[in-house]
Protein backbone atom coordinates (compact mmCIF):
# COMPACT_ATOMS: atom_id res chain seq x y z
CA UNK A 1 0.00 0.00 0.00
CA UNK A 2 1.32 3.43 -0.94
CA UNK A 3 2.27 5.63 2.01
CA UNK A 4 0.12 8.76 1.73
CA UNK A 5 1.80 10.55 4.64
CA UNK A 6 -1.24 10.70 6.90
CA UNK A 7 0.60 9.03 9.79
CA UNK A 8 2.68 12.21 10.08
CA UNK A 9 -0.38 14.02 11.45
CA UNK A 10 0.17 12.34 14.83
CA UNK A 11 3.62 13.91 14.96
CA UNK A 12 2.24 17.28 13.88
CA UNK A 13 -0.37 17.17 16.62
CA UNK A 14 2.32 16.34 19.19
CA UNK A 15 4.30 19.38 18.02
CA UNK A 16 1.19 21.56 18.33
CA UNK A 17 0.40 20.23 21.82
CA UNK A 18 4.03 20.85 22.83
CA UNK A 19 3.82 24.47 21.65
CA UNK A 20 0.70 24.99 23.76
CA UNK A 21 2.33 23.32 26.78
CA UNK A 22 5.50 25.41 26.45
CA UNK A 23 3.43 28.58 26.19
CA UNK A 24 1.53 27.68 29.35
CA UNK A 25 4.76 26.86 31.21
CA UNK A 26 6.04 30.35 30.45
CA UNK A 27 2.70 31.90 31.34
CA UNK A 28 2.52 30.11 34.69
CA UNK A 29 6.14 30.23 35.89
CA UNK A 30 7.80 33.13 34.08
CA UNK A 31 5.39 35.92 33.15
CA UNK A 32 4.05 36.59 36.69
CA UNK A 33 7.59 37.03 37.98
CA UNK A 34 8.87 39.27 35.18
CA UNK A 35 11.23 36.61 33.83
CA UNK A 36 10.14 37.19 30.22
CA UNK A 37 9.16 40.38 28.45
CA UNK A 38 5.60 41.14 27.39
CA UNK A 39 6.62 40.79 23.74
CA UNK A 40 7.93 37.25 24.30
CA UNK A 41 4.84 36.31 26.30
CA UNK A 42 2.56 37.74 23.61
CA UNK A 43 4.46 35.86 20.88
CA UNK A 44 4.07 32.58 22.76
CA UNK A 45 0.37 33.26 23.30
CA UNK A 46 -0.06 33.87 19.57
CA UNK A 47 1.88 30.69 18.74
CA UNK A 48 -0.38 28.71 21.09
CA UNK A 49 -3.48 30.21 19.50
CA UNK A 50 -2.29 29.33 16.00
CA UNK A 51 -1.40 25.82 17.20
CA UNK A 52 -4.98 25.33 18.41
CA UNK A 53 -6.32 26.50 15.04
CA UNK A 54 -4.07 24.08 13.15
CA UNK A 55 -5.14 21.35 15.57
CA UNK A 56 -8.78 21.91 14.58
CA UNK A 57 -7.84 21.75 10.89
CA UNK A 58 -5.95 18.47 11.30
CA UNK A 59 -8.73 17.08 13.47
CA UNK A 60 -11.24 17.83 10.72
CA UNK A 61 -9.00 16.06 8.22
CA UNK A 62 -8.75 12.94 10.38
CA UNK A 63 -12.45 12.87 11.29
CA UNK A 64 -13.50 13.37 7.68
CA UNK A 65 -11.33 10.47 6.57
CA UNK A 66 -12.61 8.30 9.41
CA UNK A 67 -16.23 8.95 8.45
CA UNK A 68 -15.55 8.21 4.79
CA UNK A 69 -13.90 4.91 5.74
CA UNK A 70 -16.95 3.95 7.81
CA UNK A 71 -19.45 4.76 5.05
CA UNK A 72 -19.99 1.05 4.17
CA UNK A 73 -21.62 0.65 7.60
CA UNK A 74 -24.64 2.47 6.19
CA UNK A 75 -27.34 3.21 8.76
CA UNK A 76 -25.05 2.17 11.64
CA UNK A 77 -22.30 4.63 10.72
CA UNK A 78 -23.10 7.23 13.40
CA UNK A 79 -23.23 4.72 16.26
CA UNK A 80 -20.00 3.02 15.21
CA UNK A 81 -18.30 6.39 14.73
CA UNK A 82 -19.49 7.79 18.10
CA UNK A 83 -18.47 4.64 19.93
CA UNK A 84 -14.98 5.16 18.55
CA UNK A 85 -15.08 8.82 19.61
CA UNK A 86 -16.15 7.90 23.15
CA UNK A 87 -13.47 5.23 23.34
CA UNK A 88 -10.81 7.66 22.14
CA UNK A 89 -11.82 10.70 24.20
CA UNK A 90 -13.19 9.53 27.52
CA UNK A 91 -10.55 7.27 29.14
CA UNK A 92 -7.82 9.97 29.12
CA UNK A 93 -10.38 12.70 29.85
CA UNK A 94 -11.77 10.91 32.92
CA UNK A 95 -8.16 10.27 34.00
CA UNK A 96 -7.46 14.00 33.74
CA UNK A 97 -10.59 14.83 35.79
CA UNK A 98 -9.63 12.38 38.54
CA UNK A 99 -6.01 13.56 38.55
CA UNK A 100 -6.97 17.24 38.66
CA UNK A 101 -9.54 16.67 41.43
CA UNK A 102 -6.91 14.74 43.42
CA UNK A 103 -4.41 17.59 43.05
CA UNK A 104 -7.09 20.05 44.15
CA UNK A 105 -7.75 17.95 47.27
CA UNK A 106 -4.03 17.84 48.08
CA UNK A 107 -3.69 21.61 47.73
CA UNK A 108 -6.81 22.25 49.81
CA UNK A 109 -5.60 19.93 52.58
CA UNK A 110 -2.40 21.98 52.80
CA UNK A 111 -4.14 25.37 52.43
CA UNK A 112 -2.27 26.00 49.20
CA UNK A 113 -5.20 26.19 46.79
CA UNK A 114 -5.07 30.02 46.73
CA UNK A 115 -2.00 32.04 45.79
CA UNK A 116 -0.44 34.12 48.53
CA UNK A 117 2.36 36.33 47.29
CA UNK A 118 3.33 39.47 45.45
CA UNK A 119 3.38 38.25 41.83
CA UNK A 120 0.90 39.77 39.40
CA UNK A 121 -0.74 38.78 36.11
CA UNK A 122 -1.16 35.19 37.29
CA UNK A 123 -2.55 32.56 34.95
CA UNK A 124 -4.74 31.42 37.87
CA UNK A 125 -4.88 32.81 41.42
CA UNK A 126 -6.62 29.69 42.79
CA UNK A 127 -6.85 25.99 42.09
CA UNK A 128 -10.62 26.00 42.48
CA UNK A 129 -11.40 22.84 40.51
CA UNK A 130 -13.57 21.24 43.20
CA UNK A 131 -15.98 24.19 43.19
CA UNK A 132 -16.60 23.59 39.48
CA UNK A 133 -16.75 19.78 39.49
CA UNK A 134 -20.52 19.85 38.89
CA UNK A 135 -20.03 21.71 35.62
CA UNK A 136 -17.33 19.24 34.61
CA UNK A 137 -19.64 16.29 35.33
CA UNK A 138 -22.44 17.93 33.33
CA UNK A 139 -20.11 18.39 30.38
CA UNK A 140 -18.98 14.77 30.55
CA UNK A 141 -22.59 13.58 30.60
CA UNK A 142 -23.60 15.78 27.64
CA UNK A 143 -20.49 15.25 25.49
CA UNK A 144 -19.44 18.87 25.91
CA UNK A 145 -22.77 20.51 25.07
CA UNK A 146 -23.52 21.70 28.61
CA UNK A 147 -21.43 22.70 31.59
CA UNK A 148 -17.70 23.15 31.06
CA UNK A 149 -14.72 20.81 30.98
CA UNK A 150 -12.16 23.37 32.15
CA UNK A 151 -13.28 23.52 35.77
CA UNK A 152 -11.12 26.70 36.05
CA UNK A 153 -7.98 24.57 36.55
CA UNK A 154 -7.69 22.93 33.13
CA UNK A 155 -8.04 25.88 30.80
CA UNK A 156 -7.13 24.22 27.47
CA UNK A 157 -10.20 21.97 27.62
CA UNK A 158 -12.41 24.78 26.31
CA UNK A 159 -11.25 23.70 22.85
CA UNK A 160 -11.89 20.01 23.52
CA UNK A 161 -15.55 20.80 24.29
CA UNK A 162 -15.83 22.60 20.95
CA UNK A 163 -14.21 19.67 19.20
CA UNK A 164 -16.59 17.19 20.81
CA UNK A 165 -19.56 19.27 19.67
CA UNK A 166 -18.15 19.35 16.15
CA UNK A 167 -17.73 15.56 16.20
CA UNK A 168 -21.43 15.05 16.92
CA UNK A 169 -22.66 17.50 14.28
CA UNK A 170 -20.41 16.25 11.49
CA UNK A 171 -21.16 12.64 12.43
CA UNK A 172 -24.91 13.23 12.12
CA UNK A 173 -24.47 15.02 8.80
CA UNK A 174 -22.29 12.19 7.49
CA UNK A 175 -24.93 9.66 8.54
CA UNK A 176 -27.56 11.68 6.71
CA UNK A 177 -25.34 11.74 3.61
CA UNK A 178 -24.40 8.05 3.55
CA UNK A 179 -27.67 6.54 4.79
CA UNK A 180 -29.99 4.81 2.32
CA UNK A 181 -33.02 5.18 4.59
CA UNK A 182 -35.11 8.34 4.20
CA UNK A 183 -36.31 8.58 7.80
CA UNK A 184 -32.77 8.17 9.11
CA UNK A 185 -31.55 10.94 6.80
CA UNK A 186 -34.30 13.24 8.10
CA UNK A 187 -33.71 12.28 11.74
CA UNK A 188 -29.98 12.99 11.42
CA UNK A 189 -30.53 16.41 9.83
CA UNK A 190 -32.96 17.30 12.61
CA UNK A 191 -30.52 15.90 15.18
CA UNK A 192 -27.68 18.03 13.79
CA UNK A 193 -29.90 21.12 13.98
CA UNK A 194 -30.82 20.30 17.58
CA UNK A 195 -27.16 19.72 18.46
CA UNK A 196 -26.18 23.10 17.03
CA UNK A 197 -29.05 24.79 18.85
CA UNK A 198 -28.30 23.00 22.12
CA UNK A 199 -24.95 24.75 22.41
CA UNK A 200 -26.99 27.47 24.09
CA UNK A 201 -28.85 30.64 23.28
CA UNK A 202 -25.68 32.69 22.81
CA UNK A 203 -24.04 32.92 19.42
CA UNK A 204 -20.52 31.41 19.30
CA UNK A 205 -17.74 33.96 19.71
CA UNK A 206 -15.14 34.73 17.06
CA UNK A 207 -12.65 32.15 18.33
CA UNK A 208 -15.29 29.41 18.30
CA UNK A 209 -16.34 30.32 14.77
CA UNK A 210 -12.72 30.15 13.59
CA UNK A 211 -12.27 26.74 15.24
CA UNK A 212 -15.51 25.33 13.79
CA UNK A 213 -14.67 26.80 10.38
CA UNK A 214 -11.21 25.20 10.31
CA UNK A 215 -12.66 21.88 11.44
CA UNK A 216 -15.23 22.02 8.64
CA UNK A 217 -12.48 22.92 6.16
CA UNK A 218 -10.46 19.90 7.25
CA UNK A 219 -13.46 17.60 6.79
CA UNK A 220 -14.17 19.09 3.35
CA UNK A 221 -10.57 18.69 2.16
CA UNK A 222 -11.04 14.92 2.22
CA UNK A 223 -13.00 15.30 -1.02
CA UNK A 224 -9.64 16.04 -2.68
CA UNK A 225 -8.13 12.80 -1.28
CA UNK A 226 -5.00 14.65 -0.13
CA UNK A 227 -1.60 13.07 0.39
CA UNK A 228 1.29 14.59 2.32
CA UNK A 229 5.00 14.61 1.53
CA UNK A 230 7.22 12.81 4.03
CA UNK A 231 8.59 15.60 6.21
CA UNK A 232 8.06 14.57 9.83
CA UNK A 233 9.18 11.37 11.55
CA UNK A 234 6.44 9.01 12.65
CA UNK A 235 6.15 8.68 16.43
CA UNK A 236 5.71 5.16 17.87
CA UNK A 237 3.22 6.30 20.54
CA UNK A 238 0.70 9.06 19.94
CA UNK A 239 0.32 10.90 23.26
CA UNK A 240 -0.47 14.37 21.90
CA UNK A 241 -4.05 14.24 23.16
CA UNK A 242 -2.96 13.26 26.67
CA UNK A 243 -0.32 16.01 26.70
CA UNK A 244 -2.91 18.55 25.67
CA UNK A 245 -5.45 17.67 28.35
CA UNK A 246 -3.01 16.95 31.20
CA UNK A 247 -0.21 19.51 31.08
CA UNK A 248 -2.08 22.57 32.39
CA UNK A 249 -3.37 21.21 35.75
CA UNK A 250 0.00 19.54 36.40
CA UNK A 251 1.84 22.82 35.86
CA UNK A 252 -0.69 24.74 37.92
CA UNK A 253 -0.37 22.21 40.75
CA UNK A 254 3.41 22.59 40.78
CA UNK A 255 3.01 26.39 40.80
CA UNK A 256 0.77 26.40 43.87
CA UNK A 257 3.08 23.96 45.65
CA UNK A 258 6.29 25.87 45.01
CA UNK A 259 5.61 29.53 44.26
CA UNK A 260 3.75 30.82 47.33
CA UNK A 261 5.25 33.81 49.13
CA UNK A 262 8.10 35.89 47.78
CA UNK A 263 8.89 36.10 44.08
CA UNK A 264 11.30 33.24 43.27
CA UNK A 265 14.74 33.81 41.72
CA UNK A 266 14.95 33.76 37.95
CA UNK A 267 16.85 30.47 38.02
CA UNK A 268 14.03 28.84 40.01
CA UNK A 269 11.47 29.95 37.42
CA UNK A 270 13.45 28.30 34.63
CA UNK A 271 13.95 25.13 36.68
CA UNK A 272 10.22 24.96 37.43
CA UNK A 273 9.37 25.44 33.76
CA UNK A 274 11.68 22.59 32.78
CA UNK A 275 10.57 20.28 35.60
CA UNK A 276 6.88 20.92 34.93
CA UNK A 277 7.31 20.12 31.24
CA UNK A 278 9.21 16.92 32.03
CA UNK A 279 6.55 15.78 34.52
CA UNK A 280 3.71 16.69 32.14
CA UNK A 281 5.32 14.75 29.28
CA UNK A 282 6.02 11.77 31.58
CA UNK A 283 2.43 11.57 32.82
CA UNK A 284 1.18 12.03 29.26
CA UNK A 285 3.40 9.20 28.04
CA UNK A 286 1.93 6.98 30.74
CA UNK A 287 -1.55 7.97 29.55
CA UNK A 288 -0.56 7.40 25.92
CA UNK A 289 0.83 3.93 26.65
CA UNK A 290 -1.93 2.72 28.93
CA UNK A 291 -4.99 4.99 29.21
CA UNK A 292 -5.37 6.00 25.56
CA UNK A 293 -5.15 2.36 24.48
CA UNK A 294 -8.30 1.45 26.40
CA UNK A 295 -10.90 0.71 23.76
CA UNK A 296 -14.53 -0.32 23.85
CA UNK A 297 -15.33 -3.38 21.69
CA UNK A 298 -15.87 -2.48 18.05
CA UNK A 299 -19.34 -2.78 16.63
CA UNK A 300 -19.35 -5.01 13.59
CA UNK A 301 -22.09 -5.64 11.13
CA UNK A 302 -23.29 -9.22 11.01
CA UNK A 303 -22.94 -10.72 7.63
CA UNK A 304 -26.06 -12.29 6.23
CA UNK A 305 -25.80 -16.04 6.03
Amino acid sequence: MRDDGWNQLDTLRLILASIVAAGHAVGIFARPFGVVSDSVSDALSLASEVAVWIFFLTSGLVIGRSLASKSPNGDKLFFIYMKRRFSRIYPPLVFSVVLTASMALILRSRNLDHYVGTAHDLTRDSFSYLEDIGDVAKSLLTFGFRGGLTGSSNGPLWSLALEMQAYVVVGLLAQAFYSKTTWIKLACVIGAAIAIRSRGADMPNQVSLICFGLFALGVSLNALKPTFPKILPVIPVDFSYSLYILHFPIMLFIFFLTCQGDIPPIAKSYVLMAVSLIIAVSVSLFSGFFIERIRLPDLRLRRAK
